[in-house]
């Protein structure tokens, strides 16, 4: 999970002059397990803003084309064979020497029988998306010769959170849930969470009426919705936009943005759906290999353990992961919001004595090396027999009686 520095002090002052190698250092020692922080201005060093001045045809190459590009210190000539190159346009200019989140490292090179002092960069090579059907092309507010990071307002530092870590604190899947804690850590003041409820709102209820069953009841205790209506599908503020790239979210609309907002800040998982394409909303385990198509595009076959919302037909959404690609169209005047859904983990009586078993495995395992310490051969044989058979029967037990799905 990575987790905003910016966004953590909107709920929490930390102290003037700590530093990230501290803060990753106190969460590490107290709450969590940090692997890892990074200043995001260094992901696109020695990328700039560069303005299109002049597009010539390759002479060697028909899909390739010869730009000169203005990055204020110096005007570079750059190959490239984006279809949607133009003059004027404000564009990422990789500069020779730098390295891309894709791992490319650009260098001044030959193509076709044209130098190339650069590159013209595309949103994935970015890390800003999947589209590499042409270059990206800056908002007019872009400045010839900016860095890239100041273009993005990446000024920013990110912690890498181990997810095993948070297994047992549902309450840290979120900035608002860390920032408490560091407000503990440091002994500095906590904002309250009241952004949500500042304003009432009245949903009349024969405009509401929304078709809900919770077949898994044991895994969704409770799960609410409420319909909205008379709003425009479009793109996100870029304030909006810049949080979500931070913390490695693609921005896709304002709303599917919005529901990724409030999961991120205070861990509830949110989704919002087309209400005219559904006519039931249900929320049941998934059918053996049954599949989705994920907001990432990526078919996922889904097993018989996994919870998922469906309509009257098909899953539309991973509870509490992950919706269906095609949940909510541009254009869309209607929408259902699932604003509240608990997943939780459910485990059989059973399946307690799981531990049980591991831990008198292993104490068996343990007073028979030591009656026989005098045969370490033999000692060994009953440590690592007590520790396999411990492992076989978990795997055991946890495919018969656990079913863990996400909170």
């Amino acid at each position: 999970m990575f987790i905003s520095q910016n966004w953590l002090k909107d709920f929490v002052k930390l102290p003037a002059k700590i530093s990230a190698t501290e803060i990753a250092e106190k969460l590490t020692a107290h709450t969590v397990e940090v692997e890892g922080f990074i200043n995001q201005a260094d992901k696109y060093n020695k990328v700039v803003v560069g303005k299109v001045l002049q597009v010539e045809k390759h002479p060697n190459a028909d899909r390739l084309r010869v730009a000169l590009v203005d990055v204020k210190t110096e005007k570079l000539q750059i190959v490239c064979g984006a279809p949607n190159l133009a003059v004027s346009q404000l564009v990422p200019v990789a500069l020779v020497g730098a390295h891309l989140p894709n791992g490319l490292e650009i260098k001044e090179s030959q193509i076709r029988g044209e130098t190339s002092f650069g590159m013209i960069c595309a949103e994935d090579e970015l890390g800003l998306g999947d589209d590499h059907e042409g270059i990206m092309v800056l908002k007019s507010r872009a400045k010839i010769g900016q860095s890239f990071a100041d273009y993005l307002k990446v000024n920013d530092i990110v912690f890498e959170i181990d997810n095993k870590s948070l297994s047992n604190r549902p309450d840290l899947l979120g900035h608002y849930g860390l920032a408490r804690e560091l407000a503990v850590i440091f002994s500095s003041p906590l904002k309250p969470y009241d952004k949500f409820y500042s304003t009432k709102i009245d949903f009349p209820a024969k405009t509401n009426k929304l078709t809900i069953e919770v077949e898994a009841k044991e895994l969704a205790p409770k799960y609410l919705a409420v319909k909205i209506s008379n709003f425009k599908v479009e793109d996100s503020p870029s304030w909006l936009q810049e949080r979500l790239i931070a913390v490695g979210q693609r921005p896709i609309n304002n709303i599917v943005d919005l529901t990724n907002y409030v999961m991120l800040e205070c861990g509830q998982p949110l989704h919002a759906f087309e209400a005219d394409k559904l006519k039931k909303i249900s929320v049941r385990l998934a059918r053996k290999n049954e599949t989705i198509v994920t907001l990432d595009g990526k078919e996922r076959i889904l097993n018989e353990n996994d919870l998922v919302i469906a309509d009257s037909n098909q899953a539309i959404a991973i509870a509490g992961v992950m919706g269906g690609y095609l949940i909510l169209f541009p254009g869309a005047r209607v929408i259902v919001m699932l604003i509240f859904g608990f997943f939780v983990t459910f485990v059989r009586v059973k399946a307690v004595l799981v531990l049980g078993i591991w831990i008198l495995l292993q104490v068996v395992s343990g007073l028979t090396s030591l009656g026989m310490s005098s045969r370490g051969g033999v000692a060994w044989f009953a440590h690592i027999g007590g520790f396999l058979l411990g492992v076989l029967w978990c795997k055991i037990v946890s495919n018969r009686y656990y079913r863990t799905h996400y909170w």
